[in-house]
């Protein structure tokens, strides 16, 4: 479940959340230190 401003924005299991949302993809790349193209590619 990703929140944004007290709401729900998004919400599925990681993978799912790597593929479709924008805002979780920010948070994991800026979490583990990993570039967002490494990340697309994973997916």
């Amino acid at each position: 479940m990703v929140l944004k401003r007290g709401k729900i924005i998004a919400k599925g299991q990681h993978e799912d959340l790597l593929r479709t949302s924008e805002e979780y993809q920010k948070i994991f790349v800026k979490k583990f230190d990993v570039k967002m193209e490494e990340l697309l590619e994973e997916v």
